[in-house]
């Protein structure tokens, strides 16, 4: 499965076409732009899609030989710049810099707002490595 930032639905239907007749997928119906889309080879339950906005939504896949079905979701959750995200394009180099940028005297930084949703990587780093 893949999860990933499309400008238009049109251009993620043209992805799908690439991939082949294997592939299936949906985008967010909140909007003709959708930021988000899933694509697949295993099957889509249903068309009911769970929570649409125009940055997340959740579908139900039926595994491929297996009776098992997951609740799979794809959230672009904020696209603010961040302190690792800044380090890793050089802009910052110390821990330091980091901190003081997520948690500033003033009280106004992201760090105070932090709560973590899920205990994983950033998946985009893979697909990042073949742009």
């Amino acid at each position: 499965m893949l999860l990933m930032e499309v400008q238009t639905k049109e251009a993620f239907e043209k992805l799908l076409e690439i991939l082949g007749p294997d592939w299936s997928g949906r985008t967010s119906p909140s909007t003709t732009n959708s930021n988000v889309a899933i694509a697949t080879i295993h099957k889509i339950e249903s068309k009911n899609i769970t929570a649409a906005t125009k940055t997340g939504f959740g579908l139900n896949i039926h595994l491929k030989e297996s009776n098992e079905i997951i609740s799979f979701w794809c959230l672009h959750l904020d696209w603010q710049s961040y302190g690792p995200y800044a380090a890793n394009i050089k802009l910052v180099t110390k821990l330091e810099q980091i901190m003081k940028g997520e948690h500033p005297k003033t009280q106004n930084g992201r760090g105070d707002d932090i709560i973590q949703l899920l205990k994983l990587p950033e998946f985009l780093i893979i697909i990042h490595l073949f742009m």
